[in-house]
């Protein structure tokens, strides 16, 4: 059954392996992490298997880590996949769920320093379902998520979503011609004009081929 996994860089001394908390029954899993201080570091991710899955969260203080309550929507399949921390209280998770319609959907927490609250996802236009895969926050209320969205007949386009303290908004982003399932996978911002985002495409020929996907928002 999968658990939790943390592991702490110490400088000469090393890697090693560190206590988290684990549900007594059913598995667990971790997939992103952000420290804005060295005593301070939040991860997320997802438990329970399945249709059935939850959101996850721990938090470390500087000497343990420990659960931290999240919220989830109505749906199933619910997860986070990335987080990012601007201080011990600003925290922006992402993720995705199954909605009560059974569409796929991206899924955005934020952690204010006592608790875990959604926000609205923004819906591109013509969009059939969304994905979120990571987010970049570079102030307490300026963060950037990446993505994809469908769209009808099943291709797809690459998702960008940008928060200004208020709602999150669609930003327009690139999708290479030619390819098919275009998606950005990972953003990293350092103002909130100037921000990269990398991913990948497929083209169908002889075979199926995949293509690295970077763009600049500036």
């Amino acid at each position: 059954m999968l658990k939790t996994l943390a592991g702490r860089w110490s400088g000469g001394v090393g890697w090693s392996t560190q206590s988290t908390p684990n549900p007594e029954s059913g598995p667990a899993e971790l997939y992103g992490v952000a420290c804005p201080t060295a005593e301070s570091c939040t991860a997320v991710g997802k438990q329970g298997s399945g249709l059935a899955s939850k959101t996850l969260a721990q938090r470390w203080d500087g000497s343990s880590w420990s659960s931290s309550s999240t919220t989830n929507p109505a749906g199933l399949s619910i997860g986070l996949e990335d987080v990012s921390c601007t201080s011990s209280n600003a925290c922006t998770a992402v993720g995705n769920h199954l909605n009560s319609s059974l569409v796929q959907t991206g899924l955005i927490e934020r952690w204010n320093g006592s608790t875990w609250s959604p926000q609205s996802i923004a819906l591109p236009s013509g969009s059939k379902s969304t994905y979120l895969h990571d987010v970049s926050c570079i102030t307490s209320s300026a963060c950037t998520a990446v993505g994809r969205y469908g769209l009808e007949g099943g291709d797809e386009a690459t998702l960008v979503e940008s928060w200004g303290g208020g709602e999150w908004a669609v930003q327009t982003s690139p999708s290479p011609e030619g390819y098919e399932l275009p998606r950005f996978t990972g953003v990293a911002c350092t103002s909130p004009s100037a921000c990269t985002a990398v991913g990948w495409a497929r083209k169908e020929s002889e075979g199926v081929e995949t293509s690295g996907l970077v763009a600049r928002y500036e």
